[in-house]
Protein backbone atom coordinates (compact mmCIF):
# COMPACT_ATOMS: atom_id res chain seq x y z
CA UNK A 1 0.00 0.00 0.00
CA UNK A 2 1.35 3.70 -0.65
CA UNK A 3 0.17 6.92 0.25
CA UNK A 4 -0.52 9.32 -3.01
CA UNK A 5 -2.98 11.87 -3.59
CA UNK A 6 -5.06 12.49 -6.82
CA UNK A 7 -4.74 16.57 -7.81
CA UNK A 8 -5.08 18.87 -11.39
CA UNK A 9 -1.93 19.28 -12.97
CA UNK A 10 -0.36 22.23 -14.40
CA UNK A 11 1.81 23.39 -17.12
CA UNK A 12 5.03 22.92 -14.56
CA UNK A 13 4.10 19.21 -14.93
CA UNK A 14 4.73 18.88 -18.74
CA UNK A 15 8.62 17.54 -18.59
CA UNK A 16 7.80 14.66 -15.77
CA UNK A 17 4.19 13.59 -17.16
CA UNK A 18 5.75 13.42 -20.85
CA UNK A 19 8.40 11.23 -19.29
CA UNK A 20 5.80 9.20 -18.09
CA UNK A 21 4.23 8.58 -21.10
CA UNK A 22 6.99 7.69 -22.88
CA UNK A 23 7.28 4.76 -20.00
CA UNK A 24 3.69 3.71 -19.70
CA UNK A 25 3.15 3.83 -23.48
CA UNK A 26 6.02 2.16 -25.21
CA UNK A 27 5.89 1.42 -28.37
CA UNK A 28 2.69 3.11 -29.30
CA UNK A 29 2.74 6.08 -32.06
CA UNK A 30 2.82 8.69 -30.27
CA UNK A 31 5.90 7.89 -28.34
CA UNK A 32 7.66 6.52 -31.52
CA UNK A 33 6.64 10.55 -33.03
CA UNK A 34 9.52 11.51 -30.20
CA UNK A 35 9.15 13.29 -27.29
CA UNK A 36 8.90 16.82 -28.58
CA UNK A 37 4.99 15.52 -29.79
CA UNK A 38 4.23 14.05 -26.65
CA UNK A 39 5.61 17.30 -24.24
CA UNK A 40 2.86 19.14 -26.98
CA UNK A 41 0.50 16.41 -26.79
CA UNK A 42 0.68 16.72 -22.74
CA UNK A 43 0.83 20.13 -23.24
CA UNK A 44 -2.40 20.96 -25.14
CA UNK A 45 -4.69 18.85 -22.38
CA UNK A 46 -2.93 21.25 -19.75
CA UNK A 47 -3.80 24.41 -21.98
CA UNK A 48 -7.31 23.94 -22.42
CA UNK A 49 -9.57 24.25 -19.79
CA UNK A 50 -12.54 22.39 -21.23
CA UNK A 51 -10.03 19.67 -20.76
CA UNK A 52 -10.09 17.17 -17.46
CA UNK A 53 -6.17 16.32 -16.40
CA UNK A 54 -5.47 14.93 -13.17
CA UNK A 55 -2.17 13.35 -11.81
CA UNK A 56 -1.62 10.92 -9.08
CA UNK A 57 1.30 11.76 -6.61
CA UNK A 58 3.32 10.23 -4.73
CA UNK A 59 5.81 12.21 -2.64
CA UNK A 60 5.91 15.08 -5.25
CA UNK A 61 6.44 12.58 -7.55
CA UNK A 62 4.32 11.61 -10.53
CA UNK A 63 3.50 8.24 -10.44
CA UNK A 64 0.26 8.64 -13.11
CA UNK A 65 -1.90 10.69 -14.75
CA UNK A 66 -5.17 10.76 -16.81
CA UNK A 67 -6.42 13.02 -19.74
CA UNK A 68 -10.01 14.08 -21.54
CA UNK A 69 -11.66 16.32 -23.44
CA UNK A 70 -15.43 17.14 -24.69
CA UNK A 71 -16.32 14.82 -27.66
CA UNK A 72 -15.06 16.00 -31.05
CA UNK A 73 -11.81 17.79 -29.71
CA UNK A 74 -9.52 15.39 -32.15
CA UNK A 75 -10.32 18.45 -35.20
CA UNK A 76 -8.98 20.98 -32.93
CA UNK A 77 -6.25 19.03 -31.42
CA UNK A 78 -5.04 17.91 -34.54
CA UNK A 79 -4.46 21.39 -36.17
CA UNK A 80 -3.09 22.64 -33.30
CA UNK A 81 -0.02 19.58 -33.20
CA UNK A 82 -0.30 19.54 -36.82
CA UNK A 83 2.91 20.80 -37.43
CA UNK A 84 4.61 18.78 -34.60
CA UNK A 85 2.94 15.96 -36.05
CA UNK A 86 4.67 16.20 -39.07
CA UNK A 87 8.09 17.03 -37.49
CA UNK A 88 7.65 13.75 -35.51
CA UNK A 89 6.70 11.60 -38.73
CA UNK A 90 9.55 13.51 -40.83
CA UNK A 91 12.38 12.56 -37.96
CA UNK A 92 10.77 9.40 -37.45
CA UNK A 93 9.59 8.01 -40.86
CA UNK A 94 9.42 4.30 -39.47
CA UNK A 95 5.85 4.93 -37.95
CA UNK A 96 5.25 4.58 -41.58
CA UNK A 97 6.12 0.89 -41.79
CA UNK A 98 2.90 -0.26 -39.28
CA UNK A 99 0.03 -0.03 -41.17
CA UNK A 100 -2.05 0.17 -37.89
CA UNK A 101 -0.29 3.79 -37.06
CA UNK A 102 -0.46 4.94 -40.81
CA UNK A 103 -3.91 4.48 -40.89
CA UNK A 104 -4.50 6.44 -37.62
CA UNK A 105 -2.05 8.97 -39.30
CA UNK A 106 -4.51 8.97 -42.44
CA UNK A 107 -7.59 9.71 -40.00
CA UNK A 108 -6.46 12.46 -37.95
CA UNK A 109 -5.13 13.94 -41.26
CA UNK A 110 -8.66 13.53 -42.24
CA UNK A 111 -10.49 15.46 -39.37
CA UNK A 112 -8.46 18.05 -40.64
CA UNK A 113 -10.30 18.79 -43.40
CA UNK A 114 -14.09 18.17 -41.43
CA UNK A 115 -16.10 21.04 -41.91
CA UNK A 116 -18.96 20.11 -40.05
CA UNK A 117 -19.94 17.19 -37.22
CA UNK A 118 -21.91 14.49 -39.18
CA UNK A 119 -19.59 11.98 -38.33
CA UNK A 120 -18.53 13.03 -34.57
CA UNK A 121 -18.15 10.46 -32.14
CA UNK A 122 -21.27 11.09 -30.45
CA UNK A 123 -23.35 10.84 -33.76
CA UNK A 124 -21.74 7.47 -35.32
CA UNK A 125 -22.73 5.72 -31.82
CA UNK A 126 -26.05 7.80 -31.07
CA UNK A 127 -24.65 9.10 -28.01
CA UNK A 128 -26.72 12.24 -26.68
CA UNK A 129 -25.69 15.21 -24.48
CA UNK A 130 -22.65 16.30 -23.66
CA UNK A 131 -19.96 13.85 -23.52
CA UNK A 132 -16.31 13.63 -22.54
CA UNK A 133 -13.81 11.06 -24.02
CA UNK A 134 -11.22 9.71 -21.68
CA UNK A 135 -8.01 10.05 -24.03
CA UNK A 136 -5.12 8.44 -21.93
CA UNK A 137 -4.49 6.94 -19.08
CA UNK A 138 -1.00 5.93 -17.92
CA UNK A 139 0.56 4.96 -14.57
CA UNK A 140 4.27 4.02 -14.16
CA UNK A 141 5.25 0.55 -14.98
CA UNK A 142 6.59 0.35 -11.69
CA UNK A 143 3.47 0.83 -9.67
CA UNK A 144 1.21 -1.39 -11.84
CA UNK A 145 -1.74 -3.27 -10.17
CA UNK A 146 -2.05 -1.20 -7.37
CA UNK A 147 -5.62 0.61 -8.07
CA UNK A 148 -3.91 4.00 -8.99
CA UNK A 149 -5.29 2.88 -12.55
CA UNK A 150 -8.74 2.67 -10.70
CA UNK A 151 -8.40 5.75 -8.69
CA UNK A 152 -7.95 7.83 -11.56
CA UNK A 153 -10.89 6.39 -13.44
CA UNK A 154 -12.87 7.09 -10.33
CA UNK A 155 -11.34 10.86 -10.38
CA UNK A 156 -12.06 11.35 -13.38
CA UNK A 157 -15.78 10.67 -13.80
CA UNK A 158 -15.86 13.19 -10.74
CA UNK A 159 -14.88 15.28 -12.80
CA UNK A 160 -16.80 14.82 -15.40
CA UNK A 161 -19.67 14.62 -13.72
CA UNK A 162 -19.37 18.21 -11.78
CA UNK A 163 -18.57 19.41 -16.00
CA UNK A 164 -22.40 18.45 -16.31
CA UNK A 165 -21.35 15.24 -18.67
CA UNK A 166 -24.16 12.80 -19.49
CA UNK A 167 -21.39 9.87 -20.56
CA UNK A 168 -17.77 8.85 -20.88
CA UNK A 169 -16.49 7.24 -24.26
CA UNK A 170 -13.34 5.60 -24.68
CA UNK A 171 -11.50 3.46 -27.78
CA UNK A 172 -8.61 0.93 -27.02
CA UNK A 173 -6.73 -1.57 -28.80
CA UNK A 174 -8.54 -4.87 -28.56
CA UNK A 175 -4.83 -6.59 -27.47
CA UNK A 176 -4.83 -4.41 -24.67
CA UNK A 177 -5.71 -6.82 -22.30
CA UNK A 178 -4.94 -5.13 -18.95
CA UNK A 179 -6.79 -1.75 -19.63
CA UNK A 180 -9.96 -3.70 -21.26
CA UNK A 181 -9.82 -5.32 -17.67
CA UNK A 182 -8.98 -1.87 -16.03
CA UNK A 183 -12.38 -0.49 -17.50
CA UNK A 184 -14.53 -3.10 -17.27
CA UNK A 185 -13.80 -3.01 -13.56
CA UNK A 186 -14.94 0.21 -13.00
CA UNK A 187 -18.26 0.02 -14.92
CA UNK A 188 -17.72 0.81 -18.87
CA UNK A 189 -19.65 -1.10 -21.20
CA UNK A 190 -18.48 -1.88 -24.68
CA UNK A 191 -20.35 -0.31 -27.15
CA UNK A 192 -18.91 -1.48 -30.48
CA UNK A 193 -16.11 -2.46 -32.24
CA UNK A 194 -14.24 -0.91 -35.68
CA UNK A 195 -11.86 -3.61 -36.50
CA UNK A 196 -8.54 -4.06 -33.55
CA UNK A 197 -10.21 -0.71 -31.94
CA UNK A 198 -13.06 -1.43 -29.22
CA UNK A 199 -15.16 1.57 -27.74
CA UNK A 200 -15.97 1.79 -24.51
CA UNK A 201 -18.92 4.28 -22.87
CA UNK A 202 -20.34 4.86 -19.48
CA UNK A 203 -23.72 6.84 -18.50
CA UNK A 204 -22.94 8.89 -15.72
CA UNK A 205 -26.03 11.39 -15.25
CA UNK A 206 -28.99 8.56 -16.06
CA UNK A 207 -30.29 10.34 -18.24
CA UNK A 208 -28.55 8.46 -21.82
Amino acid sequence: MIDYTIADFDSGNIVELSELHVKAFKGSMNTRMGKKYVKDFIYWFSQNESCITLKAVEKKRIIGYIVGAPIGYGNKMNRDLLKTGVWGILTHPSILLSKRFSKTILARFKLLFQTNNKNSDANKFELRGKGISLVGIGVDPAYNGLGIGQNLISAFEKKATQLGMVYMRLSVYDNNLRAIRLYERSGWSRLTNDGKTLYYYKNISGNL
